[in-house]
């Protein structure tokens, strides 16, 4: 198994991204800041001023934060609360994956060959399914959704 635990400047240099997971919700703040110009230009300016201000508020001081990133030959998670640290997992190691909708939060689930599990939150399900569908395909697990 190849699959490891390592500190974020020790990935490979010359990997090449094939897609990321952040947890900024860019779609929805790009969504604010339209929805903003158009009720300052056509309805009410005040709530339009308040979108725009809050849309650009959230681009500014919100963090960025990446949460997994996506190659052709594996998948890296990062730490939630230290985020030098990093599960590089090989696609040819996992088991099995779940995408699991929970009430407030989503999590995706991945189960090792050698038993162990990984989960780490998650905001984009089409994105995940979508890359893990490609790379790790065949091993989706379907699972109900959380409490």
């Amino acid at each position: 198994m190849k699959t490891k635990e390592l500190k974020q400047y020790n990935l490979p240099s010359d990997r090449i991204l094939v897609g990321s997971i952040e947890a900024k919700p860019y779609f929805l703040i790009f969504l604010a800041l339209i929805i903003g110009f158009v009720l300052v230009f056509f309805f009410n300016r005040m709530y339009g001023i308040s979108l725009i201000f809050m849309g650009f508020g959230c681009l500014a001081f919100l963090p960025r934060r990446v949460l997994m990133e996506f190659t052709t030959d594996y998948v890296i998670l990062f730490n939630k609360a230290n985020q030098s640290n990093c599960i590089l997992i090989y696609y040819e190691d996992i088991e099995s994956w779940s995408y699991i909708n929970g009430f407030l939060e989503d999590e995706v689930v991945i189960e090792l060959v050698d038993g162990s599990t990984q989960r780490i939150e998650c905001f984009s399900k089409n994105k995940i399914e979508r890359l893990l569908g490609l790379y790790a395909k065949g091993k989706q697990k379907q699972v109900r959704k959380k409490k």
